[in-house]
């Protein structure tokens, strides 16, 4: 019992520690550093970059996966397009629909 109580206690202590961490990472403003490493190919953050660099300070989101998440937004996207619409998801069920019917 004795244990777990520490366990618990440091837990949670723990758990508040990273939240402060978090909210302190959340109120930096963006470097130039940042703007540069986050602003794409224009050098200009937009709202959405801006979020995903915001998550990542706070260890929320991890630079692994943002990796994978792009690699699979490119996977998806059939025409290349950087957007996805009902077409690239049309092409990609036919695309799996050809693999599935040649592994049979």
């Amino acid at each position: 019992m004795v244990g777990w109580s520490v366990q618990t206690i440091g837990a949670m202590f723990l758990r508040r520690q990273l939240k402060a961490i978090q909210r302190e990472n959340l109120r930096k403003r963006i470097t130039i550093k940042d703007l540069l490493r986050w602003g794409g190919e224009d050098g200009k953050l937009d709202r959405n970059e801006f979020a995903l660099a915001k998550l990542i300070a706070q260890s929320k989101i991890t630079n692994q996966d943002v990796d994978d998440i792009n690699r699979q937004f490119d996977e998806m996207d059939a025409d290349g397009s950087g957007l996805l619409d009902i077409d690239d998801l049309i092409e990609r069920a036919k695309n799996e629909r050809t693999a599935r019917e040649l592994n049979t």
